[in-house]
């Protein structure tokens, strides 16, 4: 029922997609922006990504935040780099856990989930930082 014209921030037009022809190709290019989407998404990651410092399992973080802040922690239930059980140890930091239908990236696959989670822990910190 919708068709869209022209790049990011462009109108979008309402006309019946009346036969079958049209709505193969409404649907295929659907899918080639997804793909597309996806593969800009990728090249980015891999082009901002870094490999964490040779150290980060043997040393102690002084002072980590979690312990002492209000702290919030998104499971992602598909992810293949990290289990999602071990992922579950955020009961011990006392944080409040989202979990998400999601592989390792939820900030790409879910995104409005991810802004969600940041939303309310902003707003749980404005509430605990001000005095009633």
């Amino acid at each position: 029922m919708l068709r869209v014209t022209g790049g990011p921030g462009a109108s979008v037009k309402a006309f019946p997609l009346t036969n079958l022809r049209q709505k193969t190709a409404f649907f295929y290019a659907l899918r080639q922006l997804r793909r597309r989407a996806a593969d800009r998404k990728q090249k980015l990651v891999w082009a901002t990504h870094h490999a964490p410092a040779a150290d980060i399992f043997t040393r102690n973080a002084p002072g980590v935040a979690w312990k002492s802040k209000p702290s919030s922690y998104i499971v992602a239930n598909h992810d293949r780099t990290v289990h999602p059980g071990l992922q579950r140890f955020a009961k011990r930091m006392k944080a409040s856990t989202h979990a998400v239908d999601s592989s390792h990236v939820p900030m790409l696959s879910n995104p409005g989930v991810v802004i969600d989670v940041i939303r309310t822990a902003a707003r749980t910190a404005i509430e605990v930082s001000v005095p009633t």
